[in-house]
């Protein structure tokens, strides 16, 4: 398993490098007092939307705000008033839909996510490309290679579960 820094102990650092106040960040994301102090105590981390709205605050990286050991600066583009980034795939589990270990896959985040497109998503503390379907009240993450397992969920645990979806795949580059 990946050895991460605690999500508290990133937040904490970069509100004192940046040195803006709590209430500050508060205004700037929406994100309530009581909210934003669980998450500096280290009591709760921040669902998707808030952990989005305070890296974007504080223009870090959402994977570094997590304490994955990445850069810590933001790296967009935009195209179309979405944001995107890039994510590197780093195992097999997508070879079924062309994306090899080593492709750079264009992430695009913010829209309505439909059944069968290809989403980038953080489950059980790693950053995945799934495949993603919502029915009969489930939501099922399958992987483009049959090595691997589906993640299937209830649509309740899907809601509570600690999964990020980061956004939608939208072009893969493939160095030769």
């Amino acid at each position: 398993m990946v050895e991460k820094v605690d999500f508290s102990k990133r937040l904490k650092a970069v509100i004192e490098e940046r040195a803006i106040r709590q209430s500050e960040l508060c205004e700037k994301t929406g994100i309530g007092k009581s909210a934003m102090s669980q998450y500096l105590s280290g009591a709760f981390k921040p669902k998707q939307q808030n952990l989005y709205k305070l890296a974007r605050a504080l223009e870090v990286s959402e994977a570094w705000l997590m304490g994955y050991d990445v850069p810590m600066e933001r790296y967009e583009i935009s195209s179309n008033e979405k944001e995107t980034f890039y994510f590197q795939m780093n195992d097999d589990s997508m070879i079924g839909a062309h994306i090899p270990p080593g492709a750079r896959v264009l992430i695009q985040r913010g829209g309505h996510i439909k059944n069968q497109q290809i989403i980038a998503c953080m489950v059980d503390s790693a950053i995945q490309l799934r495949r993603f379907n919502k029915m009969d009240g489930h939501v099922v993450l399958t992987p483009e290679n049959s090595n691997y397992t589906p993640a299937i969920f209830s649509e309740d645990e899907f809601e509570n579960k600690d999964i990020t979806i980061l956004g939608i795949a939208k072009q893969v580059i493939i160095d030769l």
